[in-house]
């Protein structure tokens, strides 16, 4: 009862777990002089074209006060104007459709056409749909506006975390942003 219960926890644990970001960033990139930060334009959401998501204006501020917040802490400050800051940020959420195929053998089966058939020569095809759901954050050097840094986050998601986004995607961006500056 004790093991069934621990795994159950562990289970539970392991679903609300973030999924670690991966990253990419110009490593000719001095990011030791960065202090200020401002958005790249005035709307700084980028939306793919192959996403069949879109974004309330809640949850843009939602990202928007994370993203601010989360530099925030980490030192950076917000520039009065674009033109004086050291960096700008540009970030973007979405989900995609996947389907999921998988062939595996069937050991059980046995072909009763001609002759006796033989064991384990059966396949099976499984197919899963799910939405598979992301959120990017770009930094960009503001005087060249070249990109420096770029980190994502993706996550596999129910019918109910699309109707939650709100809760989730603040976690999403923590955990991006917990990996800037590159070390």
């Amino acid at each position: 009862m004790k093991y069934a219960l621990a795994l159950c926890l562990a289970a539970l644990l392991a679903a609300c777990a973030t999924p670690a970001p991966r990253l990419d960033f110009d490593p000719k990139a001095n990011f030791v002089q960065l202090h200020s930060f401002a958005w790249v334009a005035e709307d700084p959401l980028y939306q793919p074209r192959d996403s069949d998501a879109s974004l309330s204006l809640l949850n843009r501020s939602r990202v928007i006060q994370e993203i601010e917040s989360s530099l925030a802490a980490r030192g950076y400050v917000k520039a009065d104007r674009r033109e004086t800051a050291d960096f700008t940020i540009a970030y973007g959420v979405g989900t995609r459709e996947r389907l999921n195929a998988t062939t595996f053998h069937d050991p059980l089966f046995r072909s009763w056409g001609w002759g006796w058939g033989w064991p384990g020569y059966g396949r099976e095809l499984e197919v899963r749909s799910d939405t598979a759901g992301r959120v990017y954050v770009d930094i960009l050097d503001r005087a060249s506006g070249r990109p420096i840094w770029h980190g994502v986050a993706r996550e596999e998601l129910s019918e109910a975390d699309l109707e939650a986004a709100g809760a989730r995607l603040p976690r999403l961006v923590q955990s991006i942003l917990s990996q800037f500056p590159p070390h």
